[in-house]
């Protein structure tokens, strides 16, 4: 059995929400969002997912949709994963060979280059005006956080392949955009120039929503002797510094 890229249903013991296996080895989650990867082999599926911990599926040519899966090196501590469905138009127009694309940016006063990065946290890069932006789809529209420059929401012209918006809720103030080229695998491994340090060590200070800074009474390391096997605190999930945080998944 191989697995095929697109989107699925992760589950666990806490609840449920999507990710997407893209292709080129990209792992994504909206949630969760992390330099996370996966791999398959003909017989297991493999997702590191950074500090959100590390995981296995194995593959069996049973006809099943659902495929079930475990922490690494702690098979008690079951995921399952069920496809959902196929990359959509807009998706597949980012996405190019699997890492991404770049476009020229078209508005009054000229074009630039911009990228759309389909790494585990959906950046979005301008050299020419840097910021800590990223991108996501809602409802086939792309918007765009561009930080300090704004938010912009743009639609894929499915003839052209052109994409066309504005920026938020200020539809007079137009923007185009013209593929370029896709871009390479190295474009996973590099950082953008806004050097924020997305992947945090999960200790005192851990939130899995990416809200820095909001503490904890305790460190599960030292109350209850580490972790074992993936769990620490009432199967909370393990950090790499054998801390514990609040958000198993």
């Amino acid at each position: 059995m191989s697995i095929r890229s697109g989107i699925y249903n992760w589950s666990y013991q806490g609840g449920n929400f999507l990710v997407a296996f893209r292709p080129g080895g990209a792992f994504y989650c909206e949630k969760f969002p992390a330099a996370a990867t996966w791999s398959s082999t003909a017989s297991i599926l493999s997702v590191n997912w950074k500090n959100f911990g590390s995981y296995e599926f194995p593959l069996k040519n049973d006809g099943n949709t659902i495929v079930e899966g475990y922490v690494t090196n702690n098979r008690t501590n079951w995921r399952k994963i069920e496809y959902v469905r196929d990359f959509n138009a807009t998706e597949r127009v980012l996405l190019g060979d699997g890492y991404g694309t770049v476009w020229s940016f078209i508005w009054e006063k000229g074009a630039f280059e911009i990228e759309f990065r389909t790494d585990g946290f959906n950046h979005f890069v301008c050299k020419q005006y840097p910021a800590h932006s990223h991108w996501k789809i809602v409802d086939d529209v792309i918007n765009v956080n561009w930080g300090q420059f704004g938010e912009y929401v743009l639609t894929l012209n499915p003839t052209t392949g052109e994409l066309s918006g504005h920026k938020k809720d200020q539809p007079s103030n137009w923007r185009r955009a013209t593929l370029i080229r896709v871009l390479g695998a190295d474009s996973l491994a590099s950082v953008p120039s806004h050097d924020h340090a997305h992947e945090h060590k999960h200790g005192e200070s851990c939130n899995h929503h990416g809200n820095h800074g909001h503490k904890h009474d305790s460190k599960c390391g030292e109350k209850k002797g580490g972790c074992d096997g993936g769990d620490c605190c009432d199967d909370k999930q393990c950090s790499n510094d054998g801390k514990c945080c609040d958000h198993d998944h």
